[in-house]
């Protein structure tokens, strides 16, 4: 958000295909932030309310203005914790392995037709998008460094 990018969502992620394409559908206009993440964003926790009374979590809220927007889908990145900052490519195998065992809907999938289809869609999304691993070193203090990172990458 700093670097001038919406905030489509928190760490839940809708996909659906329109016209063939992928695209991304934003959630709440919110995200859940933990103090040492308010810190590294350069605010006062205590301005920032508590998400509930049985967390430390606070609450970002942003405008309603792109909740109605839904922006094309154009890489996916896997976070991995590193002891480096570094956009790396993956194995053949890789993004549809990481896209499937992150799906969250993949536990409420209990019948064999949704499992399927869901593992179809997952295989339709590695197939028209380029997927990458982002290695990142623990902490929040580079936050800038690896929004760069991104950003020479998906402008090669």
């Amino acid at each position: 958000m700093k670097h001038g990018y919406p905030v489509i969502t928190d760490d839940v992620l809708a996909i659906q295909f329109k016209d063939g394409i992928p695209v991304v559908i934003p959630s709440y206009p919110f995200i859940k932030l933990l103090p040492d993440a308010v810190a590294a964003l350069g605010h006062d926790v205590e301005t920032f309310p508590l998400l509930n009374r049985t967390t430390t979590k606070r609450i970002q809220t942003f405008e309603n203005s792109y909740l109605h927007n839904v922006y094309p889908l154009g890489k996916i990145y896997a976070l991995a914790i590193s002891d480096r900052h570094e956009v790396q490519d993956c194995s053949s195998t890789e993004p549809l392995l990481s896209l499937v065992n992150h799906s969250r809907a993949l536990n409420a999938l209990t019948d064999p037709d949704s499992q399927k289809h869901h593992f179809q869609q997952c295989s339709e999304i590695v197939k028209s998008i380029p997927f990458r691993i982002l290695h990142r070193k623990p902490g929040l203090d580079d936050l800038s460094v690896i929004v760069r990172q991104v950003e020479a990458d998906i402008s090669r």
